[in-house]
């Protein structure tokens, strides 16, 4: 129990740092429809692996996510797309399998959301950058790059073509991107999950998050998606800090689950380890 409580107090001072000493390159992200659909997901399992590196600063993730979506209708086609804040340097391997079909995608750059008065809300996707059947890239001025310090002003969108059947859909989506690094943390990693609330069911009916990040792993958890370390298997201990809060397991060995029927995210995943 000292120790797991040592973890999160080490983890809440690793967190402390991240507004200055961070080096953001990625999230993870739901796969969204980026048109109108009626077509809802009936499970997904999301697997996140962590592939440590000799220099924490290049730790790596990969990212496996099983879907199984139903069209109640007839046979359509949907463009899907994935949201990514960071560029597309620090994402690799992106792949999507559709009912056994690989398919292509494109990238498409779009500016971040702004505020009444004009200015850039870094980091926050815009909602409506589909419109009329096309992609709305508008044209920047001088004026969009001053005071922002040489930031990255727009995140971008991978897309593709998915021909839904009748009925059953199975998407099979993979990817490896660049983890963030920041003072005090041995690794920092988060992962968008209430994008999954844009299909038609609002959320996900049967949701498994698998994250294998090593054996004799410290993990804090901020509490924003789940209520108690007790909707979580594995093998080790946990110490539950409250909602809204982080919550502290500590992994023995294998994999730490969180499974949920009926899934309607309202938060995000954050999670970090701190520097041993």
């Amino acid at each position: 129990m000292k120790k797991i409580l040592l973890a999160l107090l080490l983890a809440l001072l690793c967190v402390g740092t991240n507004a200055n000493d961070g080096e953001f390159y990625s999230e993870g992200n739901q796969l969204i429809p980026i048109t109108d659909t009626d077509i809802s997901v009936q499970k997904e399992i999301l697997t996140i692996k962590r592939i440590p590196a000799e220099n924490f600063w290049d730790t790596k993730y990969s990212v496996t996510v099983y879907y199984e979506f139903f069209n109640p209708g007839e046979e359509k086609d949907v463009i899907v797309g994935f949201e990514s804040i960071s560029s597309t340097a620090f994402i690799r391997n992106f792949k999507v399998v559709m009912n056994g079909d690989s398919l292509q995608h494109e990238v498409k750059c779009m500016q971040f959301a702004r505020d009444k008065n004009g200015f850039f809300k870094l980091y926050e996707p815009r909602t409506d950058y589909f419109k009329d059947g096309r992609f709305v890239e508008e044209e920047w001025s001088d004026e969009d790059y001053e005071g922002y310090g040489g930031e990255n002003l727009c995140f971008n969108v991978y897309h593709f073509d998915a021909h839904f059947k009748k009925g059953l859909n199975i998407i099979q989506h993979t990817y490896i991107f660049d983890g963030a690094a920041e003072n005090g943390c041995e690794y920092v990693f988060d992962y968008v999950l209430t994008a999954a609330n844009r299909w038609a069911n609002n959320g996900i009916d049967d949701f498994t998050l698998i994250l294998d990040m090593g054996d004799d792993q410290d993990i804090l958890i901020r509490s924003d998606f789940f209520s108690s370390t007790s909707e979580w298997t594995f093998d080790g201990t946990a110490t539950d800090n409250g909602k809204g809060e982080w919550s502290a397991f500590h992994v023995n060995k294998g994999n730490l689950v969180f499974h949920k029927l009926n899934f309607h995210p309202e938060g995000e995943l954050h999670l970090y380890s701190p520097m041993k």
